[in-house]
């Protein structure tokens, strides 16, 4: 199996290239056991807040956290410069995840 550390989503995100972007990085992240862990985890379908996030942190383990750095890495990975300079601060997977579809979503 291919450690986490050697992913990378095969297109970057340009921006209008979102609806191609997210389908590619969505097979990557599932076909690894990402997605449902990070991306769409508990089943539940709003953004963070910053408490709960510090909540999350605490509750699960380290490698949990570890394993979130990880995907939130691969998505950054995935992006194009400017777009990772303006997203920068987003401190999970999930939550750029959904910051990525609120501002490029709508483009395609």
């Amino acid at each position: 199996m291919m450690e986490k550390s050697e992913i990378s989503i095969s297109v970057t995100l340009e921006g209008s290239n979102y609806l191609i972007w997210s389908r590619v990085a969505r097979f990557t992240l599932g076909s690894h056991g990402l997605w449902d862990s990070h991306i769409m985890k508990a089943g539940t379908s709003k953004k963070m807040t910053q408490e709960e996030i510090k909540f999350t942190r605490l509750k699960h383990d380290n490698k949990w956290v570890q394993e979130d750095q990880q995907t939130l890495g691969i998505i950054q990975n995935s992006l194009f410069p400017t777009i990772l300079k303006t997203h920068s601060h987003v401190q999970t997977a999930r939550n750029l995840w959904e910051t990525l579809q609120l501002g490029y979503g709508s483009l395609w």
